[in-house]
């Protein structure tokens, strides 16, 4: 079964968990939601998952360091970097 780890209901990451605690139990201070739905990244606003609009003025430090963490896919790093150079200054 797939279960989404969200921490302050950011979703940090996906796993496929048999659901036996005995083999292996989530870390303190997360939440698991058992959903198809939702990648990491996302907010669960505790009916549907919201995906990020990037802004560094939205989110926090912490939260983009989650969805960098949270980043499983090649196309999900392009995405992510896409919109993180919307944001970028740079200075010649």
């Amino acid at each position: 079964m797939r279960y989404l780890i969200l921490k302050n209901n950011l979703v940090v990451n996906a796993i496929d968990w048999d659901g036996d605690t005995s083999k292996w139990q989530p870390p303190e201070g997360v939440q698991l939601l058992q959903s198809e739905q939702g990648s990491p990244g996302d907010t669960w606003d505790g009916q549907k998952f919201v995906s990020p609009v990037w802004s560094p003025e939205y989110y926090t430090p912490a939260q983009i360091d989650a969805y960098i963490d949270g980043i499983t896919s090649l196309a999900k790093l392009r995405t992510f970097l896409k919109q993180l150079t919307k944001y970028m200054v740079v200075k010649v």
